[in-house]
């Protein structure tokens, strides 16, 4: 590869631009993640800060609420909240709109800044205040934090007799998630016809 290109990207950039966001990853990480992105969907670089999350992810464990979110026609959504997460105990559910993290509004927020101020040390409390699907009040819940195990696989038994076992995502436990998950079904309903892995 050749890097000329790009280091005279930086150096006109450091020229014209005097104070990058603190937030924002090293000018290098900007400019490599830009070329990565024109490769295809699949490529990415992990900064030190993407490199965290995905362990965590791939661990399975994390501190926080158990709730993954998503944006859904340009609002920050509740797109899956665990059963017997602290966030499921709390009233949180699936499709809830999130529109304040604290005291602070999740109007034009990202996924990644959501996750970072709702994430935090087991024991403390975070509130969010939410607007529930199909309606127009907004509550408060606040959610006290804990370890949270993300599960990797889902099952659904379908009326014809055939098994749907999603795989959410990967991680170390999903070997044994998805054999345990499935298992459990096969043996309470000898007659599967067959199953579907997604």
């Amino acid at each position: 590869m050749n890097i000329e290109p790009l280091a005279k990207v930086a150096v006109l950039t450091e020229r014209c631009v005097k104070d990058l966001p603190e937030e924002l990853d090293s000018l290098e990480s900007v400019l490599l993640s830009g070329v990565l992105s024109g490769l295809d969907p699949y490529s990415t670089l992990f900064s030190a800060k993407r490199h965290t999350e995905h362990t965590i992810q791939f661990r399975g464990k994390l501190a926080g609420i158990g709730a993954r979110v998503g944006i859904r026609e340009d609002e920050l959504t509740l797109i899956k909240v665990y059963e017997d997460s602290p966030a499921y105990k709390a009233g949180l559910r699936d499709g809830d709109v999130v529109q304040r993290i604290g005291p602070m509004s999740a109007a034009n927020i990202t996924v990644t800044d959501a996750v970072a101020r709702i994430r935090g040390p087991v024991g403390t409390k975070i509130a969010l205040t939410v607007r529930s699907e199909g309606s127009d009040e907004t509550h408060v819940e606040t959610v006290t934090r804990g370890m949270v195990t993300i599960p990797s696989v889902t099952v659904e038994l379908l009326p014809n007799d055939v098994l749907y076992a999603e795989i959410t995502h990967f991680s170390q436990s999903t070997p044994n998630d998805f054999r345990d998950e499935v298992l459990s079904v096969v043996e309470a309903n000898p007659g599967l016809r067959g199953l579907v892995i997604d």
